[in-house]
């Protein structure tokens, strides 16, 4: 009894965007009313999946630049008439780069590692690689989500976040939220570090609104990696 009971409450404070350790993202997407979200660095359709089981019933645009992920992540989105997928990365310009297969697959990246990464997680190397393209979102915009009106954008591309956010510079103020995995120890060679990230975030006139714990050195328990949520200072109607 009291463990239904506990849940119950956990799920209430869930709501209202007061339980520490989850996501409000349910909370946020009705506030801001979310119709369309653009998932960057899909990997197979994790995040798709949980949007779905959360509640959120609009448009999903897909981007994983990885073949064999790609494939697992169109098998998901099929049935699926308001999910859709590309077999690409949005980056900062339009080309043909080397991609890192990680032992982990969502940890593979268009960057090389970093030391502090191999040495806290060994089985994260990479463990192959293939070439894969880029688009900046500034010329698929109007393809994949010019319909919509409150656009999220939700980055998780192992340090190339920078590269995805100057390949929308143009389309930015149609932008509503943001959510960025960010490092607070360096994981991928060049990467942008979070106390930069919030800095910019800010000057394109968008607030912190959450963050969670992310990847972290379990020996020592040192955070590693954050999510951060942003949204535009003044929401989209």
């Amino acid at each position: 009894m009291f463990s239904n009971l506990k849940q119950s409450i956990q799920k209430f404070l869930n709501r209202r965007g007061r339980f520490i350790g989850f996501y409000p993202i349910p909370q946020y997407y009705e506030q801001f009313k979310i119709d369309c979200v653009l998932d960057v660095g899909a990997n197979i359709g994790q995040t798709g999946e949980e949007l779905r089981e959360q509640g959120y019933r609009g448009q999903i645009c897909s981007f994983e630049p990885q073949s064999q992920a790609y494939s697992q992540l169109q098998a998901r989105a099929k049935k699926d008439r308001n999910w859709s997928t590309y077999p690409f990365g949005l980056g900062s310009d339009n080309s043909v780069k080397q991609f890192n297969i990680s032992g982990m697959g969502p940890s593979s990246s268009f960057l090389n590692l970093s030391a502090a990464a191999t040495e806290a997680l060994p089985d994260i190397r990479f463990v192959d690689s293939e070439q894969a393209q880029t688009r900046r979102l500034d010329d698929v915009f109007e393809e994949v989500c010019g319909g919509f009106h409150n656009i999220y954008l939700k980055v998780d591309t192992q340090g190339y976040e920078q590269h995805v956010i100057e390949g929308a510079k143009g389309v930015i103020d149609r932008i509503c939220g943001l959510q960025l995995e960010l490092s607070l120890v360096l994981q991928y060679e060049g990467e942008m570090q979070l106390e930069d990230m919030i800095h910019w975030m800010r000057s394109l006139g968008f607030s912190l609104y959450w963050f969670l714990p992310g990847h972290r050195n379990f020996e020592t328990m040192q955070l590693y990696q954050v999510d951060l949520i942003f949204f535009r200072n003044r929401p989209i109607a």
